[in-house]
């Protein structure tokens, strides 16, 4: 795909590559806000081209009520070719997955590319453009099903990337600006996270509802450790008793208090600004006297198992995050989960 971030001159000296980032950086010595305001517009003019573009072709080819253009943001477009798709099927009804996605290459190639090289030539033209060669935009994948969340954040079953093939019974799950790629989800939200993917894009709000109620069974037998949140805090220089202390600081500092009092500073070592910790959610009253608890070592999780709040951490390390997926959706997970049995 298309992105702004090139070679802002090509008769640069050898060696200096300019970059759009810098020229906006009041600290650099080539610093124009109007020149970096340029290049950001002129990506952006580039884009909405391209998607007007796509569309007024496909529309020519089968006009359809409902859109081509599915997204579009700073440096890509997704568009579906469903009714070409459908079409083809309906002719070809018997061919594996890989064999359709083979002919969406294809149509990707011979009715796409051309259209997205006529984008380049017209906006290399009218921007009087020095090498309209360095201006490109290729295929990135191809998914036979996906979900918007919101800006940048989307679910993508992808059968190629790239041109890279995935086998028809294991295709790459993509999710980007979610839960399931942030390194702070635990590991066991962020397995079952990913196995959402498939019956958000191909079941029903039951099906996903009954799923998550037998998942619970999974969920207490899980590792501590697997269940638990990653997470550091930067400051730990806090009264407990002042209020707005921030909860993963309080979570480290509650560590640190409970191995001093309880003599078991040679055991663990005490939690510093910025390290990374895992947290767990207690229920109270317990010997830490708290709700949530951070630790550095594993072996600490023997401290802790007798008052571990599985519906909280249940919660928030993985329904949460599920129903932010399914948001757009309109499913409240939570309401159909709410009369789960005790855990």
């Amino acid at each position: 795909m298309y992105s702004p971030d090139h070679k802002l001159f090509n008769g640069c000296p050898k060696g200096i590559v300019v970059r759009y980032g810098a020229l906006a950086n009041a600290h650099f010595s080539l610093f124009n806000e109007q020149m970096a305001a340029a290049i950001t517009g002129n990506g952006r003019y580039f884009i909405q081209k391209k998607a007007n573009y796509v569309e007024k072709k496909l529309q020519s080819l089968i006009q359809s009520k409902k859109e081509y253009l599915l997204y579009a943001d700073t440096d890509s477009i997704y568009f579906h070719i469903e009714p070409f798709m459908l079409k083809y099927q309906e002719q070809n009804p018997d061919l594996t997955i890989s064999q359709y996605v083979d002919w969406a290459n294809s149509f990707e190639e011979k009715v796409i590319q051309p259209t997205i090289q006529q984008t380049v030539d017209d906006f290399a033209h009218e921007l009087n453009a020095y090498n309209k060669d360095v201006i490109k935009s290729e295929r990135e994948i191809i998914s036979d099903s996906a979900l918007w969340v919101a800006k940048k954040k989307y679910l993508a079953r992808v059968r190629d990337s790239e041109g890279t093939r995935y086998p028809d019974d294991n295709p790459y799950m993509k999710a980007m600006g979610l839960e399931i790629a942030k390194s702070s989800t635990s590991v066991w939200a962020k397995k079952k996270l990913k196995e959402s993917i498939n019956k958000i894009l191909d079941g029903t709000e039951e099906e996903l509802s009954n799923w998550i109620k037998e998942l619970k069974i999974d969920f207490v037998k899980a590792d501590l450790n697997d269940l638990a949140q990653v997470g550091a805090a930067s400051n730990l220089d806090y009264d407990l008793s002042d209020k707005g202390v921030p909860f993963g600081s309080r979570a480290a500092i509650c560590h640190n208090i409970y191995i001093k009092e309880y003599n078991k500073d040679e055991t663990y070592s005490p939690i510093q600004a910025g390290e990374k910790t895992k947290r767990l959610f207690l229920i109270e009253p317990n010997p830490l006297k708290t709700n949530i608890i951070a630790y550095s070592s594993d072996n600490f999780v023997n401290e802790i198992k007798d008052y571990i709040d599985y519906d909280t951490n249940f919660e928030k390390s993985f329904l949460n995050p599920l129903q932010l997926m399914v948001e757009c959706l309109n499913w409240d997970l939570n309401k159909k989960t709410e009369s789960l049995d005790d855990w």
